[in-house]
């Protein structure tokens, strides 16, 4: 199933969701942006000073859509991550479920409804 990850460019700005830096979303890319308006009251595509608030990617699942964020090492061979330490000591490796916990992490399924470290402000 394919996953959306909306990263916060803009950090500090008003048009920022909450306290998160990561968004996900559990649909193709084009309606994970109708999804996020819907759910979170926010154009994701906007732009600040011609400058994106959200970097927007879609990935095969979300262990791929998080992998970068969350320190997985990159497989250049088969273009993927790969469930173990990067190697990266800006970000660390964690599990899924440790990065889930994170404050500034939101996770939203099909339907709006929000699961994370205490729910997504809509």
């Amino acid at each position: 199933m394919p996953w959306t990850e909306f990263m916060d460019m803009m950090l500090g700005s008003r048009e920022r969701v909450g306290s998160y830096t990561w968004i996900y979303i559990d649909l193709p890319k084009d309606e994970a942006i109708e999804q996020f308006k819907s759910s979170l009251g926010v154009d994701p595509t906007s732009k600040i000073y011609g400058n994106n608030i959200y970097a927007i990617w879609e990935s095969d699942d979300i262990h791929q859509a998080t992998g970068f964020a969350r320190g997985c090492k990159w497989d250049p061979v088969d273009s993927h991550y790969i469930e173990e330490d990067g190697g990266n000591t800006l970000d660390p490796y964690m599990t899924l479920e440790e990065f889930f916990a994170k404050d500034d992490v939101c996770v939203i399924r099909t339907g709006g409804q929000a699961f994370d470290s205490g729910g997504c402000d809509k």
